[in-house]
């Protein structure tokens, strides 16, 4: 993540010398851009990495324990269609 910010703070300062050589209407699609990475990183700024990592962590966990209790109800799926003799 740090070097997500890294780079995305490089682009920015390079959009903003673009725009200072430039000088002309697209200033306001550049304000924007700031104003949104602004919001971007005033809301992740809270986020703990290892939280995120034990929550990413949690759902792998969570989506292996779905697939089993798929392969489980397909497995009884298969033997009631057997039991019913249906083929």
């Amino acid at each position: 993540m740090d070097d997500l910010l890294r780079r995305t703070e490089a682009l920015l300062r390079r959009v903003a010398a673009v725009e200072i050589e430039a000088a002309s209407g697209g200033a306001g699609d550049v304000d924007l851009l700031l104003a949104q990475w602004d919001r971007l990183r005033t809301a992740i700024a809270p986020l703990d990495p290892a939280d995120l990592e034990r929550t990413r962590d949690e759902v792998d966990a969570l989506l292996v324990a779905l697939d089993a209790m798929a392969q489980r109800l397909e497995s009884l799926r298969a033997l009631k269609q057997s039991l019913s003799g249906e083929s």
